[in-house]
C-alpha cells in the first residue's frame, strides 16, 4: 500500500485555475436581513452568522458593499496570494512522499479507499451509489462488525472545503489501523466525497467552487446542502441559479443527494451521523430552520460539549457547541435530514444529527487551509469523534 499511496502523492497535477488576483476576503456587519438575502444570492458567502458574513468579493463589487454604508473590515486584500500560498505548501507537502502530508484529487481518493478494502478484509468498498451529473460515481466505504450499531459519516458537500474530505480520510484510516477498539461494537458507514463534479472542478478550474455542477442554463451547480427534504426552500438559501447558495429547482432535486439518501435509508442501524465542513470550528446541532429546541436537545447539547471538550485537549482549539440556527437559518441541510421525519419515519427512530466545521476559526486562511494542519485537525477530531459514538450507543435518543 505504501508504494501505491506515495505513487499518488507523487502524480502531478497542472491545471489552468481561475484567478482572484486582486478579489478582498472581507467582514460586514450591520446588514439588516433583506441586505443579507442580497449578498447571499449575489455574493460568494464564506461564512453567515446574524451579527456579520465574511465573503470574498471582486474589486467591483468591494466597491458597491462599501457604497451602502457598512461595516466592513477587510480580512485580506488580495485573495490570489492565499491561493498561491496553499499552491506553494502543497508542493512542499508533497516531498514528504505521505498521505496526510498532502490533499488528494477525486480519483486519488477513490483509489484510496478500494485499496483500503483490498488489504482490510471484511470491510466493503462500493464503488458507486449512485452518479453525478457528470457521470462521476458517488462511492462508499463500510467497516466494522456487521450487524452491530451503525455510525454514518460523510465529508466534501462543498467542494471547496478540501480539508473536510482529509479529516474523513483520517478518522477512517485512524480506526482501521491506529485504534481498533470500536471495530467489534460499530459498523462504520462513509461517504468521503459527497460533491464529485464540484470537488473535481475546485482542482481544475476554480479552487473556490462551493456548489455541484448542474448546468442551469446559464449558470452552473446547486448548493448540495441546501437540497434535502427538510424545510427545503424555508430560508438561508437561494433561489437564484448563479448564487452559492441555490437550493435547486426542487427538494432533492441532485443526483448526488437522491444517491446518498437512499443509501443511508438502507443502513438500518444507524444510531448516529455526522457531516464534516469547514471551517469555523462549530459543533451544530438541530435545528437550523427553527429557533425551538429540538425534542433531544439536551441529549444533542451533552454530546456536543463531549465532543468540544476532547477537541480542546489535544491542541487547545476552541470549537463552539450550539444549535445550528444559532449561527445562521439554513434550510435542507444534510444534518437537519438526518434528525428530519424522512430518517426517523425510515429508521424508525431519532439519531444523533450533526455538522461540524473543522479549522480554521476564520477566513484567513478559510478555505486554503494549508496541508500541514491536515493531521492536527485529524488529531484534534479523532477523541471527540470516539465520545461521539461511544456516547450515542450509551445515551440513545428516545
Amino acid at each position: 500500500m505504501k508504494a501505491m499511496l506515495l505513487l499518488l502523492a507523487l502524480l502531478p497535477t497542472v491545471f489552468c485555475m481561475k484567478s482572484y488576483e486582486g478579489h478582498a476576503t472581507v467582514r460586514v456587519s450591520g446588514a439588516q436581513p433583506a441586505l443579507q438575502q442580497y449578498f447571499l444570492d449575489n455574493f460568494d458567502v464564506y461564512k453567515a452568522t446574524y451579527d456579520y458574513f465574511e465573503m470574498q468579493l471582486s474589486p467591483k463589487d468591494l466597491s458597491l458593499v462599501k457604497s451602502m454604508g457598512l461595516d466592513i473590515e477587510i480580512l485580506h486584500d488580495n485573495l490570489q496570494t492565499l491561493l498561491d500560498e496553499e499552491t506553494t505548501a502543497r508542493s512542499m507537502a508533497t516531498e514528504n512522499n505521505t498521505w496526510f502530508s498532502d490533499y488528494h484529487t477525486y480519483d486519488q481518493i477513490k483509489a484510496w479507499y478500494a485499496e483500503l478494502a483490498r488489504l482490510h478484509p471484511g470491510t466493503s468498498y462500493t464503488a458507486s451509489i449512485g452518479k453525478t451529473h457528470q457521470g462521476r460515481d458517488v462511492f462508499a466505504y463500510t467497516f466494522g462488525t456487521p450487524g452491530k450499531p451503525q455510525i454514518f459519516f460523510q465529508g466534501l458537500i462543498h467542494a471547496r472545503e478540501w480539508i473536510a474530505g482529509a479529516v474523513v480520510q483520517y478518522i477512517t484510516y485512524h480506526f482501521l489501523n491506529t485504534d481498533k477498539s470500536l471495530l467489534p461494537n460499530f459498523e462504520f458507514v462513509v461517504v468521503p466525497i459527497v460533491n464529485p463534479d464540484g470537488y473535481t472542478y475546485s482542482w481544475s478550474n476554480d479552487r473556490l467552487w462551493r456548489k455541484n455542477r448542474r448546468n442551469n442554463g446559464g449558470s452552473y451547480g446547486v448548493d448540495l446542502n441546501r437540497n434535502w427534504n427538510s424545510h427545503w426552500g424555508e430560508g438561508g438559501s437561494s433561489s437564484i441559479p448563479s448564487s452559492d447558495t441555490y437550493m435547486g429547482p426542487s427538494v432533492a432535486s441532485e443526483p448526488e443527494v437522491q444517491a446518498i439518501s437512499k443509501f443511508f435509508l438502507t443502513k438500518r442501524n444507524i444510531i448516529a451521523a455526522i457531516d464534516f465542513h469547514c471551517y469555523s470550528q462549530l459543533i451544530l446541532r438541530p435545528y437550523g430552520w427553527s429557533s425551538r429546541d429540538s425534542p433531544h436537545e439536551d441529549e444533542h447539547f451533552d454530546a456536543g460539549a463531549g465532543m468540544q471538550s476532547r477537541i480542546r485537549q489535544v491542541h487547545g482549539k476552541v470549537f463552539d457547541n450550539i444549535k445550528s440556527i444559532e449561527l445562521y437559518v439554513t434550510t435542507g441541510t444534510t444534518s437537519d435530514w438526518f434528525y428530519d421525519e424522512e430518517v426517523t419515519t425510515g429508521l424508525g427512530r431519532s439519531i444523533y444529527a450533526y455538522t461540524i466545521e473543522l479549522r480554521p476559526a476564520s477566513a484567513v486562511p478559510g478555505f486554503q487551509l494549508p496541508p500541514s494542519e491536515i493531521i492536527p485537525s485529524g488529531q484534534e477530531i479523532v477523541p471527540a469523534f470516539k465520545f461521539f459514538v461511544e456516547n450515542a450507543l450509551a445515551n440513545p435518543l428516545n
